[in-house]
């Protein structure tokens, strides 16, 4: 009898322990539920508010020593309903509080106040930048544009598309895929608004009209005697483009020698020329570079433009596909583009990571199969003046 009322009273000494445990847990949770209620009015707060942002600011009313954890089950536990200079704006948020094994949902409405002063005249900005950008969008939205429309069109379109007076200028790279008869070809760029202080970048893709009738064949006196360059290979088109421009020659009056491997001096010179070569003063920061050299200039410019650094050049070093997006996502204004991740050798704590997924957005290039950029792989002549025509073109 007295074994049992032994076992009796430590079981119920386990459970007291345990249960006390519970109450505290689920205590905590409470307290934490009661302290963001309360001190919601005091948290700062504001349009561009993010989950991660709202948690830290959350966080911060928790009573002292707190072990709940706060966190949101999923994206739409958290939104935004912004405010401006008329209206008040206020924020959804359905946190998660978690303190041991326990969890509870509580939803919260708080409320921004209508903005005032600097910061309603800066939303003021934002909206209004907001209505050009819907303007420009349906100014090319569901439409077939002309076959042989140019960056300067495109410009001038938007421009007329805009209300408000945002500034329109040129954003990005104009990639454009020619039509012919039987086939719609397409252009895809970028535009850049700017109203006052701020600024956004609306991207356009638009497919291009059928030829009405066969254009007459084209020829070009400085690639025609090319016998490495034949009908049909895929640089064909870059090659006639990069020698009209005086971008590259050939490597003799009969070769262009497409094969060849491309050097960082070589692709950072046709792409100095292509920007119309422009003169760069300052001193040379290179121990290895001298005025005598061909791509001297062009080296300036690079550093200049943040596309190489250091005090030496190194202008022999293979130019990879990795340096290649690079100098070219730099040059367009290195724009924000989310890494998806579809390359299992590129991460996306790489460097090169946003230039790649900018670039493949843009079939600039794409991967060297579904799964791989080789970021390492050398790039040809070919290639390069194939990038740089699909780029600036």
């Amino acid at each position: 009898m007295k074994k049992i009322f032994a076992l009796c009273l430590a079981a119920l000494m386990v459970f007291s322990v345990f249960g006390s445990f519970a109450i505290d847990e689920q205590g905590e949770i409470k307290a934490a539920m009661k302290a963001i209620q309360k001190g919601q009015d005091s948290m700062s707060l504001n349009n561009e508010m993010t989950m991660d942002g709202f948690l830290k600011e959350a966080e911060k009313l928790l009573p002292e020593g707190s072990s709940v954890k706060l966190s949101f089950s999923k994206e739409s536990d958290f939104r935004v309903y912004k405010a401006s200079s008329e209206k008040d704006g206020s924020i959804f948020a359905n946190i998660l509080f978690t303190c041991g094994p326990y969890t509870q949902h509580e939803m919260y409405y708080i409320k921004m106040k209508a903005l005032t002063g600097a910061a309603a005249e800066a939303n003021k900005d934002n909206e209004l930048l907001d209505e050009d950008k819907a303007a420009v969008k349906a100014a090319f939205s569901n439409t077939s544009l002309k076959t042989d429309i140019t960056k300067e069109d495109i410009l001038k379109m938007a421009e007329s598309a805009v209300k408000n007076g945002s500034k329109v200028s040129w954003g990005g790279v104009f990639n454009k895929v020619d039509s012919t008869t039987k086939k719609k070809g397409s252009v895809k760029c970028t535009v850049k608004l700017t109203l006052n202080q701020v600024s956004d970048t609306v991207t356009i893709n638009n497919t291009l009209k059928l030829l009405t009738e066969a254009p007459a064949e084209e020829t070009n006196t400085q690639t025609q005697g090319f016998t490495d360059v034949p009908d049909g290979a895929y640089f064909k088109t870059a090659v006639t483009w990069a020698v009209s421009k005086n971008i590259t020659s050939g490597t003799s009056a009969t070769t262009f020698s497409p094969n060849d491997n491309c050097t960082k001096a070589q692709i950072l010179t046709f792409l100095w020329r292509a920007m119309g070569s422009p003169e760069v003063g300052g001193a040379n920061p290179f121990s290895d570079v001298t005025e005598s050299d061909y791509y001297y200039k062009a080296a300036l410019w690079a550093a200049k433009k943040g596309m190489t650094d250091g005090s030496e050049f190194a202008g022999n070093t293979p130019c990879t596909r990795a340096m290649t997006v690079t100098y070219l996502w730099i040059n367009a204004g290195a724009p924000d583009s989310e890494y998806a991740g579809n390359f299992t050798d590129v991460s996306e704590d790489d460097e090169v990571a946003e230039a790649v997924s900018w670039a493949v957005d843009l079939e600039i290039t794409s991967g060297t199969s579904d799964t791989t950029f080789s970021p390492d792989a050398v790039c040809s002549r070919g290639q390069i003046v194939t990038f740089l025509e699909r780029t600036l073109n």
